[in-house]
């Protein structure tokens, strides 16, 4: 395989090992021979389905240019939101081939290209006295940040895309589906509070732009920011009061479906440190036990204070570069 392929499965190795079905793609490329008995049977002896999954993608990396294919044809069909995610990298790699999207014509499945519906819900109407989106968007300097957070998925998409008007409510010319090149694509119509309310409701879900939105459209820039930091940033974070600690723990230790949370934050801390014989993957999937684990955020800190590098400068700029303002604001 080669390395952009294994580059393109590193990005989403978090996703990845979340939701993989690791039985059914296993047994696809049994069948097709990329993979043997011997490794199916090491792949399926272990104990939870993220190892599982773990294991099967290094098992893949192993393999050649055909047996990766193969994976992500499977993944486009099974599971399309993931699906889209591999194969925009892929195209970006110059590795993929453009994917026209099935739509429904009397009755039966074909493919064509996906045209706006006359019953497209039409983009709401904003008052003429209220700040366009695009404007201060353009203009803001944190695009790069939101560069960070997941991308937008299929049913997200399908929300946002009529209610904005985004590419005149066309989803399918939407080839890159990352939160800065969506936003990047509202009409100037649309205004800042339409378009975070939109992103706030539980029908796109996407809290993490919105507050991410909300901070860096009302707020200082981002360096402008960094200089609120109420603590010497070369603190190590074990010597951080109590209280904060705490308040920072209780915030980001809440679960988001989208997976802009703790889980995030341990995958970006944790990456450059030694572990303790586990995996990073690992670690996470043993402090996603709500049973056990009330606060994982704190099995984060705890394992991250290890480093000399574990600074409360660090976290800071951590928390503002991945979008986790409101938790940046107990440092402040």
């Amino acid at each position: 395989m080669t390395d952009t392929l294994k580059e393109v499965l590193r990005k989403h190795h978090v996703p990845l090992i979340n939701s993989l079905d690791t039985k059914r793609y296993l047994a696809v490329l049994l069948d097709k021979e990329f993979f043997n008995e011997d490794e199916e049977t090491d792949i399926l002896k272990q104990q939870s389905a993220s190892k599982k999954a773990e294991m099967f993608l290094e098992i893949l990396q192993t393999k050649s240019i055909d047996a990766c294919e193969c994976f992500m044809q499977e993944v486009t069909s099974k599971e399309p939101s993931l699906g889209q995610l591999l194969q925009k990298d892929l195209l970006v790699a110059g590795l993929g081939t453009p994917q026209k999207q099935p739509v429904q014509n009397d009755d039966r499945s074909v493919l064509q290209e996906t045209t706006v519906s006359s019953s497209m819900p039409s983009p709401v109407q904003v008052s003429s006295d209220t700040a366009s989106f695009s404007a201060h968007f353009e203009s803001a300097a944190y695009q790069r940040d939101l560069k960070a957070l997941p991308d937008f998925l299929d049913s997200q998409l399908d929300e946002m895309v009529p209610a904005l008007n985004i590419c005149g409510g066309d989803k399918t010319a939407l080839v890159d589906t990352s939160v800065p090149e969506v936003l990047r694509k509202i009409p100037p119509s649309c205004t800042v509070h339409q378009v975070v309310s939109l992103l706030e409701g539980s029908q796109v879900g996407r809290s993490d732009v919105a507050e991410n939105l909300r901070m860096s459209l009302s707020q200082p820039s981002l360096k402008k920011r960094k200089a609120a930091l109420k603590y010497d940033p070369d603190m190590h974070i074990d010597q951080l009061d109590w209280s904060t600690k705490n308040a920072l723990i209780q915030k980001l230790s809440v679960n988001q479906s989208s997976g802009h949370d703790w889980r995030q934050l341990a995958a970006i801390l944790l990456r450059d440190i030694q572990l303790k014989g586990m995996s990073i993957t690992n670690l996470i999937d043993t402090w996603d036990q709500p049973e056990k684990f009330k606060t994982p955020f704190r099995e984060v800190l705890n394992e991250w204070q290890c480093s000399s590098d574990a600074t409360v400068g660090k976290l800071y700029q951590v928390l503002l570069e991945n979008g986790f303002g409101k938790a940046a604001e107990h440092l402040e």
